[in-house]
């Protein structure tokens, strides 16, 4: 009679540390497969970043693969001004251009969002298709944007607010920001 106690014991104990430690299931794993990346030009990236061809373009200027947009007396126009006035508003519709160069034929949300987040750049915003009331910086998102649009269609304006702006010679950096539309980061 104990020896069955001790035989019904032992197997409870076993069932209920293989409940506890698991049943047989991998904990981890490693594979090595190859990943092949390619670092592209602003404009030919998956996320397209175009000089516009429109006269605004020559704020903007494509060097060593990025685009970098001057408004002084740098701008590649043949403009003989090198800034804005004082107390003066500007806007500078279709500087440069975003295109989605996701395929067309993928069939998982190919649609984006877009929004701006600038550091260093008081007094200067960033708006989209031509509506300078339509700010596309953070925290705000302008239209979606579909691969099946062409660049044209995407425009980005620059509104600079000199009254706003830190100092005489504002420098700083912006960050193109997309996210799938619709985003279920944000909404």
């Amino acid at each position: 009679m104990e020896r069955r106690k001790f035989i019904i014991g032992a197997g409870a104990l076993a069932t209920g540390s293989a409940a506890a430690v698991g049943t047989g299931a991998f904990t981890s794993a490693q594979a090595e497969r190859d990943v092949e990346v390619a670092v592209a030009d602003d404009s030919d990236s998956f996320l397209s970043i175009q000089v516009s061809d429109g006269p605004n373009g020559a704020y903007a200027e494509e060097t060593d693969g990025t685009i970098e947009l001057n408004f002084d007396d740098d701008a590649t126009g043949t403009f003989m001004g090198e800034g804005v006035n004082e107390g003066s508003v500007y806007t500078f519709d279709d500087v440069f251009r975003i295109a989605n160069n996701q395929s067309t034929n993928d069939p998982i949300g190919h649609e984006i969002d877009i929004q701006l987040e600038k550091d260093g750049l008081s007094g200067v915003d960033f708006y989209f298709r031509g509506d300078s009331d339509n700010s596309i910086v953070e925290p705000n998102w302008g239209g979606e944007i579909n691969p099946s649009q062409q660049p044209e269609d995407n425009t980005v304006g620059v509104k600079i607010d000199e009254e706003d702006l830190d100092t005489e010679d504002v420098e700083g950096s912006v960050t193109i920001k997309v996210e799938e539309s619709p985003s279920s980061f944000r909404d």
